[in-house]
């Protein structure tokens, strides 16, 4: 289920997938994954693509 939400915060942002990728530190494919719905970030990750995107990390855990 893809994640409207989290790619509208980094349009939001005028920000690529790879740049939010590099500020994560995670491959441009893995951050894609998680706007795609195909995986969920750890804790940590979400807390730093919180950081990045100034969304709640909890949105990745609760729908």
């Amino acid at each position: 289920m893809k994640r409207e939400w989290l790619v509208k915060a980094r349009k939001e942002k005028g920000v690529s997938q790879a740049k939010v990728a590099r500020a994560i530190g995670v491959a441009p494919v893995t951050y894609g994954r998680y706007e795609a719905g195909d995986r969920t970030p750890s804790p940590n990750i979400a807390t730093a693509i919180g950081a990045v995107l100034n969304v709640p990390r909890e949105k990745f855990f609760w729908p």
